[in-house]
Formats: C-alpha cells, sequence, structure tokens
C-alpha cells in the first residue's frame, strides 16, 4: 500500500542572503531530490530550484513538494542538511505527519535553535469535548 505525507508545520524562515547561500549546499546534499537528470556530469544535469520558496514578507522558507508524496521530506532523514540549516542559525521547526498507508499515525520532523537542531517525534489524541442533546 502506498502512503503520502503532508507539512504539519513550517516555521523556519531565512533572508533571501541566507536562502542564497544554503540553497547550493543543501541541494548536494540531496543531489536525487534536487536535481534532475540521471548523470551528474551530463549537460541537461540541472539543479532544480525549488529548495525554497519565497513568502509574501521577503523571507523564504524551506519548501516540501507535495508532488514528491512520500519522498517530499528531504530534511529530517538528512543528517547533512539539518547540521546546515542550524548552523547558520535558522529557527523554527519543520514537521510533518503520515494519515494513509503502512505508515499511518507517523508524526516526525526537526526544530532549530541557537544553532542546534532536535529531531522531533509527536502523536495525535483526540481529546472528547462536551455532549449535546439531539
Amino acid at each position: 500500500m502506498g502512503w503520502h505525507i503532508a507539512v504539519m508545520e513550517n516555521t523556519v524562515r531565512l533572508t533571501p542572503e541566507q536562502a542564497e547561500e544554503l540553497n547550493p549546499k543543501l541541494a548536494e546534499t540531496s543531489p536525487d531530490h534536487f536535481y534532475d537528470g540521471d548523470d551528474p556530469l551530463a549537460p541537461s544535469y540541472e539543479r532544480n530550484p525549488d529548495t525554497f520558496r519565497v513568502e509574501q514578507d521577503g523571507f523564504y522558507k524551506p519548501n516540501f513538494d507535495s508532488d514528491n508524496m512520500e519522498h517530499m521530506d528531504w530534511l529530517t532523514g538528512n543528517e547533512d542538511a539539518m547540521k546546515i540549516l542550524a548552523a547558520a542559525g535558522v529557527a523554527g521547526r519543520v514537521c510533518f505527519g503520515s494519515l494513509v498507508g503502512d505508515n499511518a499515525n507517523d508524526f516526525w520532523g526537526v526544530e532549530f535553535a541557537s544553532g542546534q537542531y532536535r529531531e522531533l517525534s509527536g502523536t495525535v489524541e483526540w481529546t472528547p469535548g462536551t455532549s449535546h442533546p439531539g
């Protein structure tokens, strides 16, 4: 059975300068995700510019393309990428969740603060509300 994940939270913000500096570094940590083509020496092997997306306020956020379905999370399984973002001093969280498939009810992410990162895991818990007569 296939599965699909979603970004539950993405509060990491980067300046345009940080995004420009980190973009190639992050792409190099995940060449299968950020490059198009099979042969890295071929001219058609070009970088996909989707590492970050610009927000209306001019800041950037890590971009996770939902068209990549379960492969959209290029960050949390990549220790080098997490180290690069932490070393750049970014702050915030990126959290993912899966509600469908063989990994249903898995929730994970990463939090950046003070030049460090820590991996996160979570659960969803339902709390009953007040009963109302029919």
